[in-house]
């Protein structure tokens, strides 16, 4: 049987070639009514795209100047001003986001919810208005987000594991291989017996993988973990008290080397989240940057394919994360001079 093309489903419907051309890339030029029309006949008709052809439009779009094609919305649940710098690399999310969008040749613009995250039914309506079909979510403002909403007029990509329901495509990192792999660069390194202080909010936002690796780890290995939902200098030094024999440090709180130094205990520190990859390490960088790229790529083919809506089985893309070695320090011990502090990881 030949195969159905793009021209017998123009002719069936007594439209332009072009016209089927655009409805099944979800074009935003082409009116509803006639892409649903395209979409339903393409159905019938049995019609599936050539891989061949496909990959060599692929390769001339890659090789060609990118041209502009739809909107696309980066959808913050939260209100415009919020301040996500808290959370490491965020901005680097939107940074990725926008190169991969760019290259492909869509716009990202930047929508932000002002009111009750589970139901953001106003934006939604604004996107409907505008024609923008693709969103990608951006890390929600607290673990635990429930959206009241099917989605089925928009492909949708969200990033990390902030959003409880609904289960859509979602792109992120590896937390679990990324604990594992900062423990065992950690021992590499010398370090027999680390510990590590691990924000119960940061191990939400992480799918709670971070804390499974870490209890997958110890197991065999015995890794002393405290766990914190609000950092308690008390509660960490005393921590300290009942493992004197902690090595090394693996925490991304930022107050724990001047603990350290109080308590006497020149630990080194390793990050587990560093908000850069061009930051003090040493530490995992999460990739951020890539993870935006990543999620803006996965929605173009989804909005290529004409996939909108909730996912019978949603994909989980996971990147690795960049190790960033601590920097080389020259410590001069003239004049009786001493390296202090357990924020100092490094070697001549």
């Amino acid at each position: 049987m030949p195969r159905i093309k793009q021209k017998d489903i123009a002719d069936a419907l007594g439209v332009h070639v072009t016209t089927v051309s655009k409805a099944l890339k979800n074009h935003p030029g082409v009116a509803e009514a006639t892409r649903l029309r395209v979409m339903e006949a393409a159905e019938k008709m049995g019609y599936r795209p050539d891989p061949v052809l496909q990959s060599l439009v692929a390769y001339r779009q890659r090789n060609a100047s990118p041209v502009y094609r739809a909107t696309l919305a980066w959808f913050c649940n939260y209100p415009e001003g919020s301040d996500m710098r808290v959370h490491a690399g965020y901005d680097d999310y939107l940074a990725g986001a926008r190169e991969e969008a760019d290259r492909l040749g869509y716009r990202l613009d930047v929508f932000h919810n002002p009111g009750d995250p589970r139901n953001p039914a106003p934006v939604f309506r604004t996107l409907r208005a505008r024609g923008i079909r693709g969103m990608v979510l951006a890390p929600q403002a607290c673990p635990g987000v429930d959206i009241a909403h099917d989605f089925a007029d928009f492909s949708v990509v969200t990033i990390g594991f902030t959003l409880t329901a609904p289960r859509v495509h979602l792109v992120t990192n590896d937390h679990f291989g990324t604990m594992l792999t900062m423990v065992e660069r950690v021992r590499a390194l010398g370090h027999v017996r680390p510990g590590a202080y691990l924000s119960e909010v940061d191990n939400h936002r992480m799918g709670r993988r971070a804390r499974g690796a870490l209890e997958s780890y110890s197991r065999d290995r015995r890794l002393p973990v405290l766990r914190y939902e609000t950092p308690s200098r008390k509660a960490f030094l005393d921590w300290l008290r009942r493992h004197p024999g902690l090595d090394a440090l693996i925490t991304r709180e930022e107050r724990a080397a001047a603990w350290l130094r109080q308590a006497c205990r020149p630990l080194p520190v390793y990050n587990y989240a560093l908000s850069s990859p061009d930051g003090p390490g040493p530490g995992m960088y999460h990739n951020n940057r890539r993870i935006g790229s990543a999620a803006v790529d996965l929605l173009a083919r989804m909005i290529s394919r004409n996939e909108t809506g909730i996912p019978d089985f949603p994909l989980r893309v996971m990147l690795d994360s960049l190790w960033v070695p601590a920097p080389a320090v020259r410590v001069s011990l003239q004049d009786g001079g001493q390296l202090q502090g357990a924020d100092f990881v490094g070697t001549e």
